[in-house]
């Protein structure tokens, strides 16, 4: 005969799915019987008002859902005999998931509920939470002492250390301190313990005053990368004012410069020069043949003598 002891009775519930056997079952009892002889069997629901062609009982090889309120049937589940208490085992900060976690033994994080899950123990229930982007926090009952059902692992949505319940529980809790959390940091804050604060003691005065050397070194240092910025545009600045300046001198000498086609084509002599003149080309003089006089014509003769004046 089966003890009922190996197995959590719930009535007026349903669990839904992981279905992998139905068989007729007369009672609750009867129901759990065959699940137990039944390999794989963690749990059932058996609805005692079946139709001609239902089977009541229904066996189920994994539980991963909470039961609903049903009250026409009743639910029971086999209690595990695999879970720990592994809290005080454990470091203060266990990672998970690129997460990190600071436990708080024997203390209890009532409310801000998501959907529970069975956990093994405290670290794995913390692995299960790590992967939920909505959990922050987890409750873990390792005695399912306070669980209704068969889900130990409680995930909550939030991480708040003033939410804890300090002592007298058999519940262990761990809250996230770092990771992919919107309450990470501050609850990081809250709860580092103090022993990683440092302080830096007082100093003491001695009636004279040291010079900041740290304070001259960022100075020198700026003063360093300016000249270094500076020299250069200063050296392009020259070499393009030298630029301009011959740039103008070289226009200077050519604007004052005159050649000889631009000269003025002057007359001399009271005349223009012809163009044979102008090309020096020589020309022949003309030349005529000597002739004499006719017979009536008068020889030469001096002219009539005139006084020689001094012109006034």
């Amino acid at each position: 005969m089966v003890k009922l002891d190996n197995f959590q009775v719930v009535c007026g519930k349903i669990l839904y799915g992981a279905d992998f056997v139905q068989e007729s079952a007369i009672s609750l009892q009867d129901c759990i019987t065959k699940c137990d002889l039944k390999q794989g069997c963690k749990a059932v629901t058996f609805d005692p008002n079946p139709d001609v062609d239902y089977k009541g009982c229904f066996m189920k090889n994994d539980i991963s859902k909470r039961v609903d309120d049903n009250t026409a049937n009743d639910s029971a589940l086999l209690l595990p005999t695999d879970v720990t208490d592994d809290c005080t085992n454990l470091r203060q900060e266990i990672d998970a998931n690129g997460k990190r976690y600071n436990l708080h033994c024997g203390n209890d994080y009532p409310g801000d509920d998501l959907p529970s899950v069975h956990a093994q123990s405290l670290n794995d229930c913390v692995g299960k939470c790590a992967v939920n982007e909505e959990c922050k926090s987890v409750s873990f009952d390792p005695y399912m002492a306070v669980s209704s059902m068969y889900w130990n692992c409680y995930l909550k949505s939030s991480a708040k250390l003033d939410k804890l319940v300090i002592g007298g529980s058999t519940m262990h809790s761990a809250l996230v301190v770092s990771g992919n959390s919107s309450d990470a940091s501050a609850v990081s804050t809250s709860i580092t313990p103090s022993s990683t604060m440092t302080s830096s003691p007082a100093s003491t005065n001695t009636g004279s005053t040291l010079p900041a050397n740290n304070d001259a070194k960022p100075a020198s240092s700026k003063a360093w990368i300016a000249g270094a910025v500076v020299g250069p545009v200063a050296g392009i600045a020259l070499v393009a004012a030298l630029y301009f300046f011959l740039f103008k001198r070289g226009r200077r000498n050519r604007a004052g410069k005159v050649m000889p086609s631009e000269l003025p084509q002057q007359d001399f002599y009271g005349g223009r020069r012809d163009e044979k003149m102008r090309t020096h080309t020589a020309v022949a003089p003309s030349y005529y043949e000597p002739q004499e006089l006719d017979d009536g014509q008068t020889g030469r003769r001096e002219l009539a003598g005139h006084p020689v004046a001094q012109l006034q």
